[in-house]
């Protein structure tokens, strides 16, 4: 899998996710059974749908799952389907990021 890995689409992804989630998390702490507002679950949806097909092939994919628009999540809710994808992201980079030195994939957190 090393030599197949697109860096530049993991760290993109890694630093959206991690400003998204750290986001989130703030706005859970204050108001955790408030409701996403359609425009947000949609925003959050188009970062968690690619991440979720970079871990297509990865033992991880079948637990991430996107946000549901029709029933809109609370903001902990949110928080939980995030730290899922968080740790597929801390999984890869334990797994692939340091390989041989040849890959530069940046730490989620």
């Amino acid at each position: 899998m090393y030599n197949d890995i697109d860096t530049d689409e993991y760290n993109l992804l890694a630093e959206m996710l991690k400003a998204t989630y750290q986001e989130m998390k703030d706005m859970s702490k204050k108001a955790p059974n408030d409701l996403l507002k359609p425009f947000k679950v949609a925003s959050l949806n188009r970062i968690l749908k690619r991440s979720k097909d970079f871990f297509e092939d990865e033992p991880s994919s079948d637990f991430l799952d996107l946000l549901d628009d029709d029933n809109l999540p609370s903001n902990s809710d949110t928080v939980l389907i995030m730290s899922q994808y968080v740790a597929a992201f801390t999984e890869f980079h334990k797994r692939y990021g340091g390989y041989n030195g040849n890959i530069n994939l940046k730490k989620i957190f």
